[in-house]
């Protein structure tokens, strides 16, 4: 259980987590498996230099994107109305674009038929064999079956500040 507390970004990033479970029931199913198994490895928390379970929702659904045919389509590419998000958790006035299609009802179902077993064997190998963690980065908003998203292409714009 995650609370968010004045903290629209916060909210947007569940309400996308809570899309992408409600259009596959295995992208809930896959991501309860991934985080148990990095929970009994005492490999979850921020504070031992770990990812937390947020990120181990966006491995999972990076990997159920990537996959092909997907279990999901990237739902980011798929949104058209604008919902940009003011932040300055950093002191300074972020503007994030947080759009997403959020009636997934209304999208074609998955044409992967991969059982929840093969997808979690498949989670390991791509993470462990495929996925290069040197030259890739791990992009939900960017990221499509079979694509891989260049860590270099990320640059995040900064201000003086910053």
């Amino acid at each position: 259980v995650d609370f968010c507390i004045n903290n629209e970004l916060g909210v947007r990033n569940s309400l996308l987590l809570n899309a992408y479970c409600e259009y596959d029931a295995r992208v809930l199913k896959l991501g309860r498996l991934v985080k148990d198994w990095a929970k009994r490895r005492e490999i979850v928390g921020t504070a031992d230099g770990c990812l937390n379970s947020y990120a181990y929702m966006l491995l999972t659904i990076h990997f159920l994107q990537w996959i092909q045919p997907p279990v999901v389509p990237n739902l980011q590419e798929l949104g058209t109305t604008s919902h940009q998000v003011e932040d300055t958790k950093w002191g300074v006035k972020d503007v994030w674009e947080t759009k997403f299609q959020q009636d997934v009802k209304s999208l074609p179902p998955s044409e992967n038929t991969m059982g929840i077993a093969e997808l979690l064997i498949a989670f390991f190998h791509h993470f462990t064999k495929e996925f290069s963690w040197r030259e890739n980065a791990v992009c939900i908003r960017l990221n499509g079956p079979g694509k891989a998203v260049g860590k270099y292409t990320l640059a995040t714009m900064t201000n003086e500040d910053q």
